[in-house]
Formats: structure tokens, sequence, C-alpha cells
């Protein structure tokens, strides 16, 4: 089975910047950028994100192995 993660990287102080420019917890931004929330602020953040630079990630775990290696 796999399991697909996303997250917005920032350069660096992106997320701090965007987070006093949004009045929110840094905290909040983080959780924003590694989709742990999917409410309307959120979107905002991600969409603020990804226009100052943001770069989209996609990670893959592979939680279970589909054959044999020999």
């Amino acid at each position: 089975m796999k399991e697909a993660r996303q997250r917005i990287i920032m350069p660096l102080g992106g997320r701090l910047r965007l987070a006093l420019d949004f009045e929110v917890t840094p905290r909040m931004a983080y959780k924003a950028l590694n989709f742990e929330g999917h409410s309307d602020l959120a979107k905002r953040l991600r969409a603020a994100a990804l226009e100052r630079g943001g770069q989209l990630y996609e990670a893959v775990s592979v939680s279970e192995q589909t054959g044999a290696i020999n």
C-alpha cells in the first residue's frame, strides 16, 4: 500500500513571514504547509506560500512489499 504525503517547502524565513502576514502562529503555518489542516485559512496559506516561491513536494512511502527480490 502506497501512502503519499504532500508538503510545501519555503525559502529561508518564508514560513515565519507567512505567519506574520496572515497573523497566525508559526505552528498554524507549519501545519498548513504540511497539509495537516484543510480549513479555508490553511488553503489560503498554501496558495500564498506557492506564490511566494514555495515548492510543493510529494513523498511516497511504500508500506508493503509487493514481490520477492532475488
